[in-house]
């Protein structure tokens, strides 16, 4: 392609060259912290319980952290801080999920089928917005015919196919062990206008994202990242991509401005040594990890955790 970027809003070069020395240290570590994950996940799955349904939801939950960091160690490497945030924030939730049921105790079991009760029951509403049979998608048509897309006629082959998976996935919900999360879903649903809850919600749960943080002490997060985060991902930031040059005057940052990559970073390594954590203390009880974080990560992690994150401003244009 001809076109070349702008370079006084988007250089590549100049912001990998800015961002060299801090990369050169902390992707290493995070793609130590990544690979070690890998097999941890696999040294968990060969020593749970075999109880499939229960021990579906941890298992995701890490590997969905293990996916995430994975993909911010490349953002990082490229220098690509803001863009990072979205998987910053879905790595801390999934974090969220991944401490609610683990350290559940005896509602770990409730817990964990909760998750999988809700989602599975998301993947029925999903096929059924496709069918046209369904007050769903009897919905969902009418917003496609609002939208002046031509006609609404999905293939008959793929809706017949849609049904059957819905079929299977409702066989799976009438199991036993959901009976008394699908008898709490019902009445959590009883009511006109009612929104599906939260799965962590049921049986006297968190409502919400900012209050399952505080039960696990971590509403300080909630309150001073997470929110920022969110202003990011719903377009509704403005620190992010606006300062002032070294004359006052008010200016676009360069996309890639290096500013964030310590926090992203700091917080990304957080978040997979803590899932793997929570992940060897329940299905590895014993395993000492020590070792391998003193030999391995500690000396970068202290830096990359404690140093001053202002080792590089790049000038705004």
């Amino acid at each position: 392609m001809p076109t070349e970027e702008f370079k006084k809003l988007l250089d590549r070069d100049f912001a990998r060259v800015s961002a060299r020395d801090f990369v050169e240290k902390v992707s290493p570590l995070l793609t130590e912290l990544v690979n070690h994950a890998s097999w941890a996940f696999q040294r968990c799955q060969t020593a749970n319980s075999g109880r499939e349904n229960e021990d579906v939801a941890p298992f995701v939950l890490y590997r969905h952290v293990i996916e995430m960091v994975d993909g911010l160690q490349v953002l990082i490497s490229e220098s690509c801080a803001v863009a990072a945030v979205p998987l910053l924030r879905a790595t801390f939730e999934a974090n969220l999920g991944l401490e609610y049921i683990v350290t559940g105790g005896p509602h770990y079991a409730t817990r964990s089928l909760s998750w999988l009760y809700a989602y599975v029951d998301r993947q029925i509403s999903a096929y059924a917005k496709l069918d046209p049979a369904t007050p769903e998608g009897a919905g969902f048509k009418k917003t496609w015919d609002e939208a002046s897309l031509g006609k609404y006629n999905p293939p008959t082959n793929l809706i017949d196919e849609d049904r059957k998976h819905a079929t299977v996935l409702r066989s799976v919900l009438d199991q036993k062990e959901f009976a008394a999360i699908k008898a709490e879903f019902a009445a959590r649903m009883s009511g006109k206008g009612r929104r599906k809850p939260e799965w962590y919600s049921l049986f006297g749960g968190p409502g919400n994202v900012q209050q399952l943080a505080k039960s696990l002490a971590q509403g300080h997060i909630y309150e001073i990242l997470y929110r920022r985060w969110s202003s990011v991902i719903h377009a509704g930031d403005l620190s992010a991509y606006m300062d002032k040059t070294s004359g006052g005057v008010p200016a676009f940052k360069g996309v890639r401005y290096p500013e964030y990559l310590r926090d992203v970073a700091a917080h990304a390594a957080n978040f997979i040594l803590h899932a793997t954590h929570l992940m060897v203390q329940r299905f590895r009880a014993g395993e000492d990890l020590r070792n391998w974080y003193l030999r391995e990560i500690r000396e970068l992690y202290l830096w990359l955790c404690v140093k001053d994150a202002q080792d590089f401003v790049a000038e705004p244009v």
